[in-house]
């Protein structure tokens, strides 16, 4: 053997080529396993670069950037990972990081599927032409296939270990996000998240040993949160500037602030979001003067010190309790969403190649009103009654359901009373346009995350035996929270999607409807550590729980002030454009005040707002998180999962105007101009499938 061969070691990748196979040819070796959906779902929203569509045989997902600092996965020998990327150009990196001290590496294997001339297949064992090593100090090989469609990969380890983090590095992207390493990785991954949910899928995360010059230069910017560098990661940065890059920084504090210049890149007081600008070597520094990443976090969950602190004046432990002394004003714009907003504008404005956009909303829509009802033991006559009258008017709704949890305080933790709906008022339902899913009641048990994650279990359990399908979204009864994340936690272990427990609910401490959680765009939840969490934060802005009735009284505010308040929101959200409006209206109170969700049917149809239920809402979520976008020469090519797609492409880059759109080498018509918030974008209706898309700028 020779010494580069022995170099490898346990890092040894083995890529088997694809070439005039029949369609579809399996590889030798077990066959898939069975997919488990419920955790595959979970997986796919936490991962979303890569489409896992296998299991290896333990049971055990593949751990792709991001988890892996909460904890590793062991992996036996002979066991099959698979990932589908889509993609082309893969930077794949193997690595122990994220286990535990002295754990072994497996020795892994990998069979590449490619597509060529619409054939797909696997051929045999021997080298890949364009498969290059490219070893690192201290991290192990970086292994760079470079294929025009790869289409998945296969990971077979050979010997058992502990498999750390495998990361999928993409090449020709619009912006690279630096991350720490993975057991901290900072604020980078909420920052990438942040531009996801904005509708810019053309960014990934930059692992340290993927800061080096031919990682970086396939990306036109590099965004660096204020993370901790070493010498080599500054230079390879300064570098990459100096080169012609676009280096941005927020909130900079390290060193990289004084090898790009004293007095121009260092951040020593707080500012009001601006950027600064250095012109280094033929590219340029830009620098964001706040910690975005760590605001709008702040400004989304909270703070993690206020934690199991009552705060809020609603009982027992609730989102509310982690923002403190919110006034009306505050609480009346979704101040997160327009900072994050106001970044992705900047960014554009600096860059010379257009930043491509996911439309956040279907069509020409300014908004969606996303409707719940939490059905706290209402009965099958109002539930029938209430989707009734949403059904009359063309929308559609979630029901959020008791039936299957505990029904009273005194209950244990693991009683599951089935009431209504019955399995055929739930069809029923479902045919007319209302959902169900899951309402758990966690009242009155002691104030800890083991009690909630046996109920929401408990829930989940038979929520599946009693209507043959599985809850993917959540809202517990009276909003019950434990810790900063470890309600987020648990609802990941138990597959949950979509959380809606960040609720504005106006009380006398906090008064007021509106953005408690200073946005309504769906973001993946985030520990302090900086690793992202695969369920989505989904705030309520609108509950009526403000018409709580003590003693012969309203305790907020009289149904008139509500629907008035509620009206004067949906009116807001709709001029601003961007976001949902998510509302609850419990069953019980339609029973007694049915004018306010007329009022607010009548308003959707009268600024033709879309009315969904939540259901709808994740599905939307999810396939606009699917769509992939990435530089193939001088085209973009854009892929999704099989819906149809609505790009915002910028009317003028660098000064040059837009002049054509080409899709598939078909010219493309253009919908009605719109402006985010000062950039000028022409829509894009893409085909399901996707294409290759050229944009012709004079």
């Amino acid at each position: 053997m020779t010494a580069a061969r022995r170099g490898v070691g346990a890092f040894l990748l083995v890529l088997l080529v694809a070439a005039n196979v029949v369609l579809w040819a399996r590889p030798s070796g077990p066959p898939n396993p069975p997919l488990d959906h419920d955790r595959l779902a979970s997986w796919r929203l936490t991962y979303p670069e890569v489409r896992i569509r296998g299991v290896d045989r333990a049971g055990s997902q593949l751990l792709v950037d991001g988890d892996v600092g909460r904890r590793g996965v062991e992996v036996p020998a002979g066991a099959r990972i698979v990932l589908d990327f889509g993609r082309p150009r893969l930077v794949l990196r193997v690595l122990a990081e994220g286990c535990r001290s002295g754990a072994t590496t497996p020795a892994i294997d990998a069979e590449a599927y490619v597509a060529k001339r619409g054939r797909r297949g696997r051929g045999g064992a021997g080298s890949l032409p364009g498969l290059t090593p490219r070893g690192l100090p201290g991290s192990g090989p970086l292994w760079e296939l470079d294929r025009d469609r790869v289409q998945r990969l296969v990971l077979r380890p050979s010997r058992a270990g502990c498999l750390g983090e495998v990361t999928p590095i993409y090449g020709d992207l619009a912006l690279g996000i630096v991350r720490g390493p993975a057991d901290r990785p900072g604020p980078g991954p909420y920052l990438a998240e942040l531009l996801w949910a904005h509708g810019i899928p053309a960014v990934q995360l930059l692992p340290p040993p993927a800061i080096v010059a031919d990682v970086l230069d396939r990306h036109e910017a590099i965004l660096v949160p204020n993370v901790e560098l070493d010498d080599e990661s500054v230079a390879a940065l300064v570098a990459f500037c100096r080169r012609g890059g676009l280096l941005v920084a927020f909130g900079e504090t390290s060193r990289l602030a004084r090898a790009v210049g004293p007095g121009r890149f260092l951040v020593e007081r707080p500012e009001t979001l601006a950027e600064r600008y250095s012109k280094v070597g033929r590219g340029t520094a830009l620098v964001f003067p706040e910690d975005v990443p760590a605001i709008v976090r702040s400004l989304r969950q909270g703070d993690p010190a206020r934690a199991g602190v009552e705060s809020d004046g609603v009982p027992g432990s609730s989102p509310g309790d982690l923002f403190a002394d919110q006034t009306p004003s505050q609480r009346s714009v979704p101040t997160a969403y327009l900072y994050v907003r106001t970044v992705v504008d900047r960014l554009q404005a600096w860059m010379r190649q257009p930043l491509l956009r996911v439309a956040p909303l279907p069509g020409d829509a300014r908004t969606v009103l996303v409707l719940t009802a939490d059905q706290d033991f209402a009965d099958r006559r109002l539930l029938s009654e209430m989707a009734g009258e949403v059904e009359d008017r063309g929308g559609e709704l979630t029901f959020l359901l008791t039936s299957g949890t505990r029904q009273g305080a005194d209950d244990p933790p693991d009683a599951a009373t089935a009431t209504d709906p019955d399995e055929e008022l739930a069809e029923d339902l479902a045919q007319g346009g209302a959902e169900i899913s899951i309402h758990p009641n966690t009242w009155g048990l002691s104030e800890t995350i083991e009690a909630q994650d046996l109920v929401l279990a408990k829930h989940i359990a038979s929520f599946r035996a009693r209507y043959r399908r599985r809850p993917r979204i959540v809202r517990f009864h009276k909003v019950i929270w434990r810790g900063f994340v470890d309600t987020a936690l648990a609802l990941e272990r138990n597959g949950i999607s979509m959380d809606l427990d960040f609720v504005t609910l106006a009380t006398k401490k906090a008064p007021g409807l509106g953005y408690m959680s200073a946005g309504a765009t769906p973001l993946r939840f985030t520990d302090v550590a900086g690793h992202l969490i695969g369920v989505l934060q989904q705030p309520t802005q609108i509950d009526d729980h403000v018409l709580y009735w003590v003693s012969g009284r309203y305790q907020q505010m009289r149904p008139e002030a509500f629907r008035r308040q509620t009206l004067k929101l949906l009116d807001a959200a709709a001029d601003r454009g961007g976001e949902p409006v998510v509302a609850n209206h419990h069953p019980l109170w339609f029973g007694m005040h049915p004018e306010w969700l007329r009022a607010v049917l009548d308003w959707a149809e009268r600024r033709d707002v879309p009315v969904w239920s939540a259901e709808r809402w994740l599905d939307h979520t999810l396939a606009r998180r699917a769509v992939r976008i990435w530089r193939d020469g001088g085209d973009w090519i854009v892929r999704g999962d099989g819906a149809p797609m609505r790009l915002y492409v910028p009317l003028s880059v660098a000064g040059r105007p837009l002049g054509g759109a080409y899709c598939d080498g078909e010219w493309m018509p253009r919908g009605e101009e719109v402006y985010v918030p000062d950039i000028r974008y022409a829509p894009l209706n893409l085909p399901a499938r996707g294409c290759r898309l050229r944009l012709a700028y004079e």
